[in-house]
C-alpha cells in the first residue's frame, strides 16, 4: 500500500464491535484497529487510521466467544500481518495484508486452522522471534501422565501475503518439564510474540458479550 495507507471505505467499524489498537497493518506509521463483532453472522475486521475498513467473517461451530491477535510475521521473503482468531477449540488464522482480511488457505485450498486440543493435533500457537524475525508455528503440549510435557513446535511456512500456509519443520523445544513451566502454558495459549489472545490482558479484541 502507498504511505497514505489504505483507501478509506464508506463503512467504519460496526456499532457494538469489540474493538483493540494494533500494530499498523498498512504501514502509512499508524497504529490501526482490530475488532470483532458478535452474534450469528461475527465478523473479524481492521479499521486503519487511514479511514479504510474491511473483514471477514467468523466461520466456526465453536459456541466459545471469539478473541484475537494482529501481529507482523514472516511471509515468503519478507513479513506481512497476519490475524488469529481464538474460538476455543481451534484458531483461525487470517491474512491481513493489501488492505483486506482473507482467510488463509492450506495445501488442500481449504482453511488453515490451529487445533487446541480438541482434534490431538496441538493445543495452542506462537510466534518465534528468529533473528528478529516473528515466525508463525503450532504448538503441541503432550503429557502421559499429566505432571511433564513434552512441546513440540511446528512452523508454518506463508506466502508473501499470508493468504497460503503449508506445515514446515517440526521440532521438540521442551522435554519432562512441569505444567507451570512458561513454554508448556505458551504451547496452551493463542499468542504472537507478546500479544496473547483473551486472558486478564488481552492483547487484541475479544467477542463482546451480552
Amino acid at each position: 500500500p502507498p504511505a497514505t495507507g489504505c483507501t478509506p471505505t464508506e463503512g467504519g467499524t460496526p456499532d457494538g464491535a469489540s474493538t483493540h489498537e494494533i500494530i499498523d497493518v498498512d504501514f502509512d506509521g499508524r497504529p490501526d484497529t482490530a475488532w470483532l463483532t458478535t452474534g450469528a453472522d461475527r465478523r473479524f475486521g481492521i479499521t486503519t487510521a487511514s479511514g479504510a475498513t474491511f473483514s471477514a467473517p467468523v466461520t466456526t461451530a465453536s459456541p466459545v466467544p471469539a478473541s484475537a491477535v494482529v501481529n507482523l510475521v514472516a511471509a515468503g521473503d519478507g513479513e506481512a500481518p497476519i490475524g488469529l482468531v481464538d474460538v476455543g477449540r481451534e484458531v483461525l488464522l487470517y491474512s491481513v495484508a493489501n488492505c483486506a482480511v482473507n482467510v488463509t488457505q492450506n495445501a488442500q485450498d481449504e482453511p488453515y486452522t490451529f487445533d487446541k486440543g480438541f482434534s490431538g493435533f496441538g493445543t495452542g500457537v506462537g510466534c518465534t522471534a528468529v533473528d528478529g524475525v516473528l515466525h508463525l508455528a503450532g504448538l503441541n503440549a503432550m503429557s502421559n501422565d499429566g505432571s511433564t510435557y513434552t512441546v513440540a513446535r511446528t512452523f508454518v511456512d506463508l506466502d508473501e501475503s499470508a493468504r497460503r500456509a503449508t506445515n514446515g519443520q517440526t521440532e521438540t523445544v521442551a522435554e519432562g518439564v512441569p505444567a507451570s513451566d512458561p513454554v508448556v502454558v505458551t504451547a496452551q495459549e493463542t499468542s504472537c510474540g507478546d500479544l496473547v489472545a483473551g486472558g486478564a490482558d488481552p492483547g487484541g479484541p475479544v467477542e463482546p458479550q451480552g
